[in-house]
């Protein structure tokens, strides 16, 4: 995992290779969420991707981070230059032919067969914002969650973390003024939130 969907968790990618390879398994980086902070070139020093290289897969969501209109994934493969065909090719005879343009015809590679032509918004992308915009995107996202976390230490009495944010993810429980110094359970927290969901969503400033 590279960036879990609530919490912004982040695997460590050496150890799970290193269980992978003893036994024989493929190893495949969910960085659908968070896969695009790995252009955070600022917050290396962080190793959220320290060991993504072993990986024999990952997958990224270019409409998440990148903000490319849906739908936009890639699948990207670690030296397995056959693979996809071997793992999804029909063998329609009828629909796939040898020929000079064979090498762009990448249908026998996907499960579905034929698909939108997704990656071209993805090369539009690209063109607008370049290697340094992607970084940009991501440097930027981490920055925020940095910033974020700080303001919500500086008001203990109101917020308090939930945990320790390893990308961009900052999750928190907000205290209203009735709980302060006072027991605050779970149930009750759960509740309060359900109810600022449902204002933020009334009033349309904020969805969470």
């Amino acid at each position: 995992m590279a960036g879990s969907t609530v919490m912004g968790s982040y695997d460590d990618h050496r150890a799970i290779s290193a269980i992978c390879k003893k036994y024989g398994l493929w190893h495949h980086i969910d960085g659908c969420w968070g896969g695009f902070l790995a252009f955070a070139d600022k917050h290396r020093d962080k190793g959220l991707f320290d060991g993504s290289e072993l990986a024999d897969s990952i997958s990224l969501n270019a409409h998440k981070g990148w903000g490319v209109p849906q739908q936009c994934s890639l699948f990207i493969v670690n030296d397995h230059k056959k693979i996809q065909h071997e793992a999804c090719q029909s063998g329609a005879d009828y629909l796939f032919h040898e020929t000079e343009y064979s090498k762009y015809d990448i249908a026998d590679k996907t499960l579905s067969c034929g698909r939108r032509p997704d990656g071209l918004k993805l090369w539009l992308s690209l063109q607008r914002h370049g290697h340094e915009g992607y970084v940009r995107m991501a440097e930027e996202a981490f920055d925020k969650a940095i910033y974020l976390t700080n303001q919500i230490r500086k008001q203990p009495e109101s917020f308090t973390m939930v945990n320790e944010p390893m990308g961009c993810n900052v999750c928190f429980w907000y205290t209203p003024p009735a709980f302060r110094n006072k027991p605050y359970s779970d149930s009750q927290k759960t509740n309060v939130h359900k109810i600022l969901f449902e204002r933020f969503h009334e009033k349309g400033t904020l969805l969470i």
